[in-house]
C-alpha cells in the first residue's frame, strides 16, 4: 500500500463529509483517482456495499483493508466524528510514510557495499578463473585436484547473492517491515508517539 496516497486519501474523504457529502459519494469519487490498483479495488467495492444499504461496520469487515484502519473508522464512525477519525488516520499514515521512506535511506548504503563487494568478488573470481588459475593448472598438473579452487573461489559471492535475496525478501513483506520499524532504533519511539497521538486524538 502507498501510505502517501492512502494519507491524501483520507484528508480529501474528511474534508469532503465535513462539506457534506455522503459517505457512497465522496468514496466514489476519490477512489476512482488512486493510483493503487488493489486500495483502488477495495474502496470501489466499499462504496458499493454501502450503496447497497450495508452498515459501515458490516461493509469494512467484507473489505482487505488495514485491521488498525477499519477498527480506528467503527471508532469514528461510533462516536460520530468520522471526519476527525480520518484526520488522525491521515496523520497517522503520512507519519509511516516517513518512517518508511526513513528505513529506505537506512539501507541504500548497506546495499550499496554489498553490491559493491559483489562486483569485487566476481571480478576477482574472474580473473582467477581466466588467469592465475589455468597457469597454476599447468604448473602443478595434480590430475584435476585444482578444480577445488575455483570452487572455493565461488563461495563467498554466493552467499553474499544469498543475503541480499532474503533482504530483499524481508523487505517485500509488510509484516517484516512492521517489525523491522518496532525495533530499529529511534523508530519505536516514533511508533509509540504515532499510536499516542492517535489515541489522544480519539478522546479528545
Amino acid at each position: 500500500m502507498n501510505y502517501d496516497e492512502f494519507a491524501f486519501f483520507n484528508r480529501q474523504l474528511a474534508g469532503m463529509l465535513r462539506a457534506g457529502l455522503p459517505l457512497e459519494g465522496a468514496l466514489r469519487q476519490l477512489s476512482a483517482n488512486l493510483q493503487d490498483p488493489p486500495l483502488r479495488e477495495e474502496l470501489r467495492l466499499l462504496e458499493t456495499d454501502l450503496a447497497k444499504g450495508t452498515p459501515l461496520r458490516d461493509a469494512l469487515t467484507r473489505r482487505d483493508l488495514p485491521e488498525f484502519y477499519t477498527r480506528m473508522v467503527r471508532l469514528g464512525a461510533a462516536g460520530e466524528d468520522l471526519p476527525a477519525m480520518l484526520l488522525t488516520l491521515a496523520d497517522y499514515y503520512e507519519r509511516r510514510h516517513a518512517l518508511w521512506a526513513r528505513l529506505k535511506a537506512l539501507i541504500v548504503y548497506p546495499v550499496m557495499v554489498l553490491a559493491a563487494a559483489l562486483a569485487l568478488s566476481l571480478f576477482l573470481i574472474w580473473l582467477n578463473t581466466r588467469l592465475i588459475f589455468p597457469a597454476m593448472n599447468e604448473l602443478l598438473d595434480m590430475g584435476g585436484r585444482p578444480v577445488a579452487v575455483p570452487v572455493m573461489l565461488w563461495l563467498p559471492p554466493v552467499w553474499l547473492i544469498a543475503t541480499g535475496i532474503l533482504v530483499a525478501l524481508a523487505l517485500a513483506r509488510p509484516a517484516w517491515r512492521t517489525w523491522l520499524s518496532w525495533r530499529l532504533p529511534g523508530f519505536q519511539a516514533s511508533n509509540l508517539a504515532q499510536f499516542a497521538s492517535a489515541m489522544h486524538r480519539l478522546l479528545e
